[in-house]
């Protein structure tokens, strides 16, 4: 009954926390662009900060929950970054994807980790 409802429960819950945790960052950053308060001079810094915060929430979050649906989304979305800002942005396309292996490295690091004895 408890593998049912990890599956049932906590894993499509992990999937939209982990997608809202990328959207809310990067909705954030695209709303204070539209609005002015980020300019193209420290663009490259806003989109670096926010991915850290984002891929920091996001793994202390794993690590905390070891629910391993919550990582996947962020994973997911970091990679749509790429694609989206490549052309147009490429240190922070490029800063998405490290993040985005980062972020899978902590994923295999944590769930190939056996538990101690106590």
């Amino acid at each position: 009954a408890k593998a049912r409802d990890a599956w049932f429960g906590v894993t499509p819950l992990a999937l939209l926390a982990g997608w809202l945790t990328l959207a809310t960052g990067l909705n954030t950053l695209v709303v204070l662009t539209l609005e002015g308060f980020i300019q193209n001079a420290n663009a490259n810094f806003w989109a670096l900060s926010g991915l850290a915060i984002c891929v920091a929430v996001a793994s202390l979050v794993f690590v905390r929950s070891r629910a391993f649906a919550y990582p996947l989304p962020v994973i997911w979305g970091l990679m749509a970054v790429f694609v989206a800002e490549r052309a147009g942005n490429p240190l922070a396309a490029w800063a998405s994807i490290a993040a985005a292996i980062g972020l899978a490295g902590l994923v295999v690091f944590i769930v190939s980790r056996k538990p101690k004895a106590i």
